[in-house]
């Protein structure tokens, strides 16, 4: 939509509410709360009778894995809100705070 010209239109806006409360059902609400899940399932592995199928650096693996991939989704969500709040409540005009580079 940007390099067709519609950034300053109500459907470019549109277009990116619907991305960002997407990107934050997505990435963030579920993406925490499967962590929580994952992390649980893989900790409590690693007490079972007769041993864990999981070698130890797997279980750190997967912790690590999970705390780094949500630490990432919430800066990009951060940036991608103040984006958009400075287009909705700043009046910014939504090419002025886009990031193409490739112009």
């Amino acid at each position: 939509m940007y390099k067709a010209g519609w950034a300053n239109t109500r459907a470019y806006v549109l277009n990116g509410i619907c991305m960002v409360l997407v990107f934050f059902g997505c990435r963030i609400a579920w993406g925490y709360i499967e962590s929580v899940v994952l992390v649980g399932d893989v900790l409590r592995e690693r007490w079972v009778p007769g041993g864990s199928p999981f070698p130890v650096g797997g279980t750190f693996g997967y912790c690590v894995a999970a705390v780094v991939m949500n630490t990432l989704n919430t800066y990009w969500f951060y940036k991608m809100l103040t984006a958009a709040l400075a287009v909705l409540l700043g009046g910014k005009k939504a090419s002025d705070v886009s990031t193409h580079k490739d112009e």
